[in-house]
């Protein structure tokens, strides 16, 4: 399991203290994780920083199945708005989740919903493949299921030649 999920030490706490100093408006508060600088057209050079969270994940083993199963929550989002990339052994798991047309903030009085980036990164196991990887959506929830190959199953004895 260890090298399934890519651990973050600091999210946790991150996040706690996050929540407890941004009460009232979170989106606007949050500590910034991605900075990038634009140009304006009157000349002018900007860093425009965009928050970037983490989705809320339940990650189960099935050795039945030899499948690990990952269940994500993105409340708000379709199936539209998420994105699966495979690079390099790793499933990042990506989404813009957009307020909806017609919330006008100035007269939000309670905002506790969360709106923006989100991304989350699994390491997979060694050989799985695009194919290999099944994904699916159903009430804001995403499930994501790929093998869970054993490294006893990949290893093979070496024959040592001499005398």
């Amino acid at each position: 399991m260890s090298n399934i999920f890519l651990y973050e030490p600091f999210y946790d706490i991150d996040r706690i203290f996050e929540e407890a100093l941004s009460p009232h408006d979170y989106n606007h508060r949050q500590l910034a994780r991605q900075a990038s600088i634009h140009k304006h057209s009157d000349g002018a050079v900007r860093t425009i920083t965009s928050i970037i969270r983490h989705f809320r994940m339940d990650l189960h083993e099935d050795n039945e199945r030899n499948q690990v199963i990952a269940m994500l929550e993105l409340p708000g989002a379709s199936k539209d708005d998420v994105r699966l990339e495979l690079q390099n052994g790793k499933l990042a798991i990506s989404a813009d989740i957009k307020q909806p047309n017609g919330a006008d903030s100035s007269s939000c009085v309670v905002r506790e919903r969360r709106y923006g980036k989100y991304l989350r990164t699994l390491q997979l196991s060694p050989g799985v493949k695009e194919q290999d990887v099944k994904a699916s959506m159903r009430n804001g929830v995403l499930t994501i299921m790929f093998p869970r190959t054993t490294p006893e199953a990949s290893a093979r004895r070496i024959p040592v030649n001499g005398n």
